[in-house]
C-alpha cells in the first residue's frame, strides 16, 4: 500500500513538471511572436537618408523688391509719383474714344513708316512683362505695363521729347500685387456721364461658365458694348450678347473652333473684324456682317522658354495686324492680302510678345519683351 502511494506521488510530480515545462515553452513561443522584429543587418555600408530639398523663398524681400502697396500709397509719398499723377496724367488732355472732334486720319503704312529709336527702349523692373496698355491721353504718351510678379510700370515717353533723351527716363514702378497681373483696363474720360457701383453686398451677382477651360482674353465690341468676344484654352472663340445671358447655361451667338488653345481674340477698331491667335500656329481673321468670312494666316506662335504667348492685335484701323516674331521682330500682316512684312531694328533686343497701340496717336506702337518696353514711332 505504501509502495503504491509513493509510486503515485512520483508520477504526479513528473506529470506536473511536464505540464509546467509545456506551459513555459508555450509562453516563450508567445513572447517571440509578440516581440518586435529585429533589424536586418546589411552587408553594405549604411547610408544616411537625404533631407528633402529646401523650398526656395519667393517673397518680394528675397527677390530684392519692395513690399506690395496700394496704388495710391505707392505714389502719394513720392515726389516722382506726384509728378506722374499731378503733372503728367491730370494735365493731359483726355478725350472720349469715338468723339466726333477726335477723328484722326489713319493713312499710315505701318510696314514702311514705323521705326524704333535707340532712346525709345526702357527697362521696367526685373521680371517679365505680360500686358501693355496706353493711357488715353491726347497730349501725352504714357505706357502702362503689368508683370508676372505683380508690378505696374508707367513709362512717360514724353519726358524730354518723344525720343526719351535727357536726364530722366520717365519710368515709375509700383508693386500693388503679389503675383501675376492678368489684365489692365484703362477707362477713357467720360465727361457728363455718371457710373455707379453697388458695393453693399460685395458679392458676385451673376457668373456664367462660357468655356470648359481657362479664359485667356475678353474683348468688348467697340461699337456695341453688349457684344463680347472670349477665347479659351479649350480651343474656342465665342461671341456673346450680354443682353441674352440668363441664369441658365448661356449660348453664344457665334462660335469658332481652333485645333488647339486660343491665346487671344480681339475686335478690329471698326468692329467689322475679329482676329484670333492660336497655338496651332495660325492667325485667323474674320470679317463680314456676321463674321462669316475667314482668312487663315500661318505664323509661328510657339513662345519657348520664359516668353509670354504671342497675341495678335489690330493697328489703328482694320488694315493691319501686329504680332511678335521669334526672331526679335514685329510681323505686320495686311488684311487686304494676308502678306506678312517683318519690322526689324538693332535696338529690339528681346522677342516682342505683347502689344498696344495709342488710341489717339497714329504711329505709336508699344511692345514688351521680357522686362523691357519698346516704343515704335512714325519715322
Amino acid at each position: 500500500m505504501a509502495l503504491d502511494y509513493e509510486q503515485l506521488r512520483q508520477e504526479n510530480i513528473k506529470r506536473n513538471k511536464e505540464m509546467i515545462a509545456s506551459i513555459l515553452h508555450q509562453k516563450s513561443q508567445l513572447a517571440a511572436l509578440l516581440a518586435p522584429p529585429k533589424p536586418i543587418r546589411s552587408l553594405s555600408k549604411p547610408t544616411t537618408p537625404k533631407p528633402p530639398p529646401a523650398t526656395l523663398r519667393r517673397s518680394l524681400r528675397s527677390r530684392g523688391l519692395p513690399p506690395p502697396l496700394a496704388f495710391t500709397d505707392a505714389f502719394l509719398g513720392s515726389d516722382s509719383w506726384r509728378h506722374l499723377v499731378d503733372v503728367t496724367c491730370l494735365s493731359g488732355e483726355r478725350r472720349e474714344i469715338g468723339d466726333s472732334d477726335n477723328e484722326v486720319s489713319f493713312g499710315l503704312d505701318a510696314r514702311v513708316e514705323l521705326g524704333l529709336k535707340k532712346g525709345n527702349v526702357r527697362t521696367v523692373g526685373n521680371d517679365r512683362i505680360v500686358i501693355v496698355r496706353f493711357l488715353p491721353l491726347l497730349s501725352r504718351s504714357i505706357v502702362v505695363s503689368g508683370s508676372e510678379q505683380g508690378s505696374l510700370g508707367f513709362w512717360d515717353a514724353g519726358v524730354n521729347g518723344e525720343d526719351g533723351e535727357g536726364d530722366s527716363d520717365g519710368v515709375y514702378v509700383s508693386f500693388p500685387h503679389n503675383s501675376h497681373v492678368s489684365g489692365i483696363s484703362v477707362h477713357p474720360s467720360s465727361v457728363g456721364k455718371v457710373k455707379s457701383f453697388d458695393g453693399r453686398t460685395g458679392k458676385i451677382i451673376d457668373a456664367w461658365e462660357m468655356h470648359e477651360q481657362r479664359v485667356n482674353t475678353i474683348d468688348v465690341h467697340p461699337g456695341n458694348s453688349n457684344l463680347v468676344a472670349t477665347c479659351s484654352a479649350d480651343g474656342f472663340v465665342r461671341i456673346w450678347d450680354l443682353r441674352c445671358l440668363g441664369k441658365e447655361q448661356p449660348k453664344s451667338i457665334k462660335e469658332v473652333a481652333h485645333n488647339r488653345a486660343v491665346q487671344s481674340a480681339y475686335f478690329s477698331p471698326t468692329g467689322n473684324g475679329l482676329v484670333s491667335t492660336s497655338t496651332e500656329d495660325t492667325i485667323r481673321i474674320w470679317g463680314g456682317p456676321h463674321f462669316e468670312n475667314l482668312s487663315i494666316v500661318k505664323h509661328n506662335n510657339k513662345a519657348a522658354g520664359r516668353l509670354s504667348s504671342f497675341r495678335a492685335i489690330w493697328g489703328w484701323n482694320d488694315s493691319y495686324i501686329f504680332i511678335g516674331n521669334i526672331q526679335r521682330a514685329i510681323d505686320v500682316i495686311s488684311t487686304e492680302n494676308n502678306i506678312t512684312t517683318p519690322l526689324k531694328s538693332e535696338y529690339m533686343t528681346n522677342v516682342p510678345c505683347r502689344f498696344a497701340t495709342h488710341p489717339y496717336k497714329e504711329g505709336l506702337l508699344a511692345c514688351a519683351g521680357g522686362g523691357k518696353l519698346f516704343l515704335w514711332t512714325k519715322m
